[in-house]
């Protein structure tokens, strides 16, 4: 993967894990969902401030490891898988929100 990709793919990572969280807590706070990840519920029954920090400090560990290896197939195959995942997130949230 070039550098130029990879730096592409991780901002876009780290974007939509923001926009994610903010989601995610928009519909929790409105009654309309849960939190499916049983971690993530734990940090987010402690508060915004936990579950954001854990939140994003893996998003942010994982785009670090990403980077380092982004000339392996492992982690151009990780930031794919992750991309897609956000990314269908994404779709689901707004279809599920309008």
């Amino acid at each position: 993967m070039s550098d130029r990709i990879a730096i592409i793919s991780i901002i876009l990572l780290l974007l939509l894990n923001i926009v994610d969280a903010t989601v995610t807590i928009i519909v929790i706070d409105a009654g309309i969902a849960k939190e499916a990840n049983p971690i993530m519920e734990y940090f987010l029954n402690m508060g915004y401030i936990p579950f954001l920090l854990v939140k994003f400090s893996a998003v942010f560990f994982a785009s670090c490891v990403f980077w380092k290896y982004r000339d392996r197939v492992g982690a151009v195959i990780g930031i794919s898988l992750s991309l897609l995942l956000y990314i269908s997130l994404s779709l689901y949230f707004c279809f599920v929100l309008s």
